[in-house]
């Protein structure tokens, strides 16, 4: 701020002196109400600073804390779609189980009448206590007891069957057959020299064969265990 006063003629320095001092007494109440209102311009710009830097804290916070709602809600939404996905998936494995089941039962041979010559009553105890009880000639398979005992519905879906006296293994879960690697297309041999001989190629394995109850070894009257083979996984 400047004062400004008008002097005229030529003055002494203590006249000068004087003068101003007089200039400066007049508005000196000027100068007060500007050095005042500059404080309270100076007092506003650093409460308006204070307060521009909580307005910023406080928003950073709430970016943050809605950012952590949004991964929250995200990995919720995410969780929930996986256990769908799962139980979706669980309750396609267990229809597929059902209609393997019932493929199963239909596959079953015709149970021999009471007394048949070659017939073989099987007790089948299952893990849960259930006993299953069925008659099988003895030139049927290992297989029809394995299929009679999974299209149960209280039977393990992977279990193995074992006798006790002597304790071992009368049948397993089928497992697939490999296919046959496909044949390399053979090179025409060149007249002018003899074909070399080429490797024996190593012929595909034969097929699973059950064997009959018979051939296992199975009595008129037999107790078999199922072993649940999935406890293991």
């Amino acid at each position: 701020m400047a004062v400004v006063g008008r002097l005229e003629g030529a003055l002494a320095p203590s006249a000068l002196r004087a003068q101003l001092g007089l200039v400066m007494e007049r508005n000196q109440h000027h100068l007060d109400r500007e050095h005042q209102q500059r404080e309270e311009r100076s007092e506003t710009q650093a409460l308006r600073l204070q307060q521009d830097e909580a307005y910023l804290v406080s928003l950073r916070a709430d970016q943050e804390k809605e950012r952590l709602r949004r991964e929250r809600r995200d990995a919720e939404e995410r969780e929930s779609q996986r256990r769908d996905a799962d139980v979706e998936r669980e309750a396609q494995r267990r229809q597929e189980v059902a209609r393997e089941r019932q493929r199963r039962a239909l596959l079953m041979p015709e149970e021999p009448p009471a007394g048949h010559p070659g017939a073989i009553t099987a007790v089948l105890k299952l893990p849960d206590g259930t006993r299953l009880s069925r008659r099988f000639l003895d030139t049927h398979t290992t297989q029809a007891v394995y299929d009679f005992v999974f299209s149960h519905h209280g039977a393990p879906e992977v279990f193995q069957i074992v006798c006790n006296f002597p304790r071992r293994v009368l049948c397993s879960p089928p497992q697939p057959s490999a296919s046959p690697a496909p044949a390399s297309p053979a090179s025409p041999a060149s007249p002018a020299s003899p074909a070399s001989p080429s490797p024996a190629s190593p012929s595909p394995a034969p097929p699973h064969r059950f064997p009959t109850l018979k051939e296992a070894g199975l009595g008129r009257s037999e107790v078999l265990f199922v072993q649940d083979l999935g406890e293991d996984e």
